[in-house]
């Protein structure tokens, strides 16, 4: 399978080749999904993807019985129980969280690109981040003027907005 770079220069090709006639469905898809990575060291690099394969083998945590009881929601507590299988931890009967299911405390707080997420009210707090260290996210609370002009300032700075 071609790389995502590869991808993109034979689409861009295709269409200065052939102008703009025909698209294939995916060519737009695929030219957006191009994204920044942050500047990391190599050291962080590493980590940061050992943390993202660690994150597709650790299994959802369940409460104990909740497929019997249907008032019962999907969020984790710890099982108490005198004679609870799980809290023995027998097998078959779901997994408890442990500190080793967790990544490397230098990943903590960073996505997937290694940019480290920073909420966002108003154009003046992007003066405060790095563009190549951290993304703005707009918090939800901002209307639509303030919004615009948040992306605006941060396209002038070359900084990342994750739901723009």
């Amino acid at each position: 399978m071609k790389t995502q770079e590869t991808l993109n220069t034979y689409i861009m090709n295709r269409i200065e080749t052939e102008g703009a006639k025909r698209r294939l469905p995916f060519e737009d898809v695929i030219l957006m999904a191009k994204k920044e990575k942050a500047k990391l060291a190599p050291k962080h690099k590493s980590l940061l993807k050992a943390k993202m394969r660690k994150a597709r083998k650790t299994p959802r945590f369940k409460r104990q019985e909740l497929w019997a009881q249907a008032t019962l929601k999907d969020t984790w507590r710890k099982p108490k129980g005198r004679h609870s299988k799980m809290r023995k931890h027998e097998r078959g009967r779901g997994r408890l969280p442990k500190p080793g299911y967790g990544s490397p405390a230098s990943t903590k707080g960073l996505d997937k690109q290694g940019f480290s997420l920073v909420r966002v009210f108003n154009p003046g707090e992007l003066e405060k981040l790095s563009p190549g260290k951290d993304k703005a996210v707009i918090a939800s609370t901002v209307g639509r003027k303030k919004r615009l002009e948040i992306l605006k300032r941060a396209e002038e700075k070359g900084i990342a907005v994750s739901n723009a």
